[in-house]
């Protein structure tokens, strides 16, 4: 006699989804007047985190699974074994093996899991240290995502940096991946104009030591006079050494663009970036001696 099983879907306390599958029919069998009901179990089976509820007379895990509309390969985890007798209440685990990629600080590995999720996955691996960050692509994998197929993860270790910023040295323990994130976990912001060494796209290493100097970029104008540079002319009347003004000069008057740039506070340079003459100036005329002294 056939057995048929009925599945719909209903929601936990947990919010997961949950089939149940019951018998259509107890089963019931007359043998010399005598009426023996077969014995309907009543099992639990967990796969890959979905609960299915299902009402069975299967005698063993195996065909409570296929009852339930479960496949299985041979690199799955099946607890109890699919070979073992099934009885009422049991809970059985069922465990996909997924293919996946694990990258831990630039050295990947590759695998077949069965982990649900990627706290299980990283648990079982040998490297991991605690307080690392988990990437999945471009986005932070938090411990409860659940593995899927080809899924790809990157782990980054925890690393001890120093960071001297402006002249204040901090060190920190951190998993970042590279200078640029360790700036950005910190909020440590950086315009155009400031140096940062090694560069942000510089990969993170233990021990590695972080400068950003504060370079601020000031552009201001002045008026000035200025002189002219002397003429000068030889006078045999004057020992050698000797100078006399023959005429006075008088100064110009110009306009001036400075840049100065200082760097954590102090002044690295000072240079004319562009110049207006408003009025040139006479130069001096100046005698030098020539005569040999006595």
């Amino acid at each position: 006699m056939s057995t048929t099983h009925h599945i719909k879907r209903i929601n936990d306390t947990r919010s997961l989804p949950l089939r149940l599958a019951t018998g259509g029919m107890l089963g019931t069998l007359a043998v010399g007047g005598v009426v023996a009901v077969n014995a309907q179990k009543d099992v639990t089976v967990d796969l890959n985190g979905e609960r299915i509820e299902l009402a069975t007379f299967s005698s063993d895990v195996e065909g409570a699974l296929a009852a339930a509309g479960v496949e299985y390969a041979d690199d799955d985890l099946i607890y109890p074994a699919p070979s073992e007798d099934l009885n009422s209440g049991e809970s059985i685990t069922v465990r996909t093996a997924k293919p996946v990629a694990v990258t831990v600080d630039g050295e990947e590995k590759t695998m077949k899991s069965t982990a649900l999720t990627v706290d299980d996955l990283l648990s079982t691996m040998d490297g991991v240290a605690p307080g690392a960050a988990v990437l999945a692509g471009d986005e932070e994998a938090t411990a409860g995502d659940k593995i899927t197929d080809g899924m790809e993860l990157e782990v980054v270790s925890p690393k001890i940096v120093s960071i001297k910023d402006g002249g204040k040295v901090t060190y920190t323990s951190i998993a970042a991946k590279t200078v640029g994130d360790v700036l950005k976990e910190r909020g440590i912001k950086v315009d155009s104009d400031d140096r940062v060494s090694p560069g942000v796209e510089e990969k993170l290493t233990p021990g590695t030591k972080i400068v950003v100097d504060r370079v601020e970029v000031q552009e201001f104008d002045l008026t000035e006079d200025f002189d002219a540079e002397p003429n000068y002319v030889d006078d045999e009347n004057l020992e050698k050494g000797e100078e006399r003004v023959v005429e006075e000069g008088m100064p110009g008057e110009r306009e001036r663009t400075i840049k100065k740039v200082l760097v954590n506070g102090k002044e690295e340079s000072k240079d004319v970036i562009s110049e207006n003459i408003l009025t040139k100036p006479r130069p001096a005329t100046i005698a030098r001696g020539t005569k040999e002294a006595a």
